[in-house]
């Protein structure tokens, strides 16, 4: 989570170019690959469209001078960023989550934000016009699942007649639930991106988006408001123009 008054490092506006210009990702895919609010990507996305450069002019430019033109000295928000309702309602259906500590969140994500009163008038405003039934929709070709299988699989060596476990690596994909496995001998970052390339060739393309959990084999640190890509998974998004979106359950 970041802190009260951190600007977005280069790195991650980089990777917001990126996801923008080269994936034509929307707000919210966007948010969640970066680990960011909506309210947060859509300020970067619009200041990213105001500058009218390319992907690769955006990361040609030296940090400091990009820094510059996204956050510029005194330059202050028009319009307060609007709460993320939906991820607001998730999360109040979790045991000890209250109203309050989202909005202390919101907070620390938005020193510029609405006041505790408004907030909660506009949550309130919103859970009565939401439609009580929560549906998901995936569009074809833009999410593929990827996790581990609790249960191993085994096989007998035919050399010494001893049982061997394997790991499953099970993949599907959003609209269709169309489902690839494929078991290797352990869930090492190598075993777990080679999965993944193996599952883009039966499927025979790349879905926009790769949806894991906090996998250690995908994650270099796990946490929950804010989880580390590991170096060779997001090497692998980006050669295949992907992104990487991590669910923390």
């Amino acid at each position: 989570m970041k802190k009260k008054g951190r600007k977005t490092s280069m790195k991650k506006i980089k990777e917001i170019a990126r996801l923008l210009f080269e994936c034509n990702l929307g707000i919210r895919p966007i948010a969640r690959a970066c680990n960011i609010s909506t309210s947060t990507a859509s300020t970067h996305v619009e200041k990213l469209k105001e500058l009218g450069a390319t992907y690769k002019e955006i990361c040609e430019t030296d940090e400091d001078i990009l820094s510059e033109l996204m956050f510029p000295k005194g330059a202050k928000p028009s319009v307060k960023p609007l709460p993320d309702f939906a991820y607001l309602h998730e999360e109040m259906k979790k045991k000890g989550v209250t109203l309050q500590l989202l909005y202390e969140e919101y907070k620390r994500d938005n020193p510029e934000g609405y006041e505790r009163t408004q907030f909660y008038h506009l949550y309130h405003n919103w859970v009565k016009k939401a439609d009580p039934v929560m549906r998901f929709t995936h569009k074809a070709g833009e999410k593929m699942f990827v996790d581990f299988s609790g249960d191993k699989p085994c096989y007998q060596d035919p050399a010494t007649g001893k049982t061997v476990e394997a790991e499953l690596f099970v993949s599907s994909l959003g609209a269709s639930s169309y489902i690839f496995a494929y078991a290797v001998p352990d869930q090492t970052v190598g075993s777990f991106v080679k999965c993944n390339i193996r599952a883009f060739e039966y499927y025979g393309g790349c879905a926009e988006c790769l949806i894991i959990d906090n996998l250690k084999a995908g994650v270099a640190h796990a946490c929950y408001y804010d989880p580390d890509i590991n170096k060779t998974l997001a090497a692998m998004a980006q050669h295949y123009g992907i992104a990487v979106i991590i669910v923390s359950g």
